[in-house]
């Protein structure tokens, strides 16, 4: 039987650790070429958790492939995780600059950044000020610097939606 409260690392922990690798590979954007950094860091997790192991809970395999296991979730779930994408959070008042930071394509870039512009020069007196607002801040943030309904702001929000598309602009419909 042997002693279970060992707290070195053994073969019986190493091949668990490789049993799951093994089940993960090809999965999860995970490459052959990863096993052995992905055995290496679970090794280094379940090393660090031994302390932790009670003989008198349950046996010492067991204790490590549930170790193992919610490591793999936990990284599975960070590598799957949604990340913000910060072109998106990009706002339009920003297109001058970022046009120059973007090399990939400069002469589409230009030309974006010269149609928003001209398309916010194009609004309506009374939309031209919620558009610039809302180009930098959220639509709630915009009623309490405005002092405006909800449902004027949503209303200015789609007129100003309406005269993009008709520049071109818009996403559509």
């Amino acid at each position: 039987m042997g002693n279970r409260a060992d707290p070195r690392f053994n073969d019986a922990d190493a091949r668990i650790i490789r049993h799951k690798v093994r089940k993960l590979i090809g999965h999860y954007g995970w490459r052959r070429s990863d096993t052995d950094d992905l055995q290496q860091e679970l090794a280094m997790h379940v090393a660090t958790h031994m302390d932790r192991y009670d003989p008198d809970r349950g046996t010492r395999g067991a204790f490590v492939d549930r170790i193992v296991a919610n490591k793999i979730a936990n990284i599975v779930e960070h590598r799957t995780a949604r990340k913000r994408d910060r072109r998106k959070d990009r706002q339009l008042d920003d297109v001058s600059e970022w046009d120059l930071r973007d090399q990939t394509q400069p002469e589409h870039n230009r030309d974006l950044a010269s149609a928003v512009h001209a398309a916010i020069g194009g609004l309506p007196d009374d939309l031209r000020p919620v558009a610039l607002l809302l180009m930098q801040m959220g639509e709630a943030e915009v009623i309490r610097q405005t002092g405006l309904s909800r449902q004027k702001v949503r209303g200015m929000k789609r007129q100003i939606e309406q005269h993009l598309r008709e520049m071109g602009l818009g996403r559509e419909s």
